[in-house]
């Protein structure tokens, strides 16, 4: 049996070497397809990833910008509130300045004045002041 065996693989050795090399090939072809196929739908899948991603980035550099944009408005709008409290606290300086001088004149000139020492004469006295000393 054994050397029935060894006769016909001595006679068909070389149909069988060939159906081994055609059998390679297929196999070999049929990896290369599939790796070609998984190829192309990677590709695919990476472009619309791109796409996606290129979108996000377009939508995300407009939101920068808008945040820009109000960041800047409200910078401008602190710097004139600056401004303006400056002013106002300029003018409210003066006015302070001018009440004191004020105050201070019309305590100078009640310094002046002469209060009669009895109580009669202190009664005149606030009677002749009083719009002035209602003021205060």
């Amino acid at each position: 049996m054994i050397t029935i065996f060894i006769s016909m693989v001595t006679k068909l050795w070389k149909p069988m070497l060939i159906v081994g090399l055609v059998g390679t090939a297929l196999i070999y072809r049929e990896v290369i397809v599939h790796q070609r196929n998984s190829a192309r739908a990677q590709v695919a899948k990476s472009a619309s990833q791109i796409a996606d991603l290129t979108a996000s980035n377009q939508e995300f550099q407009a939101a920068v910008g808008e945040c820009n944009s109000k960041v800047d408005s409200l910078q401008a709008d602190a710097l004139r509130a600056q401004q303006a409290l400056a002013i106002q606290s300029t003018a409210a300086a003066e006015r302070a300045a001018s009440l004191v001088a004020t105050a201070n004149t019309a305590a100078a000139a009640l310094g002046k004045d002469q209060i009669a020492s009895s109580c009669k004469g202190a009664i005149q006295w606030a009677n002749q002041q009083g719009p002035e000393l209602g003021r205060w």
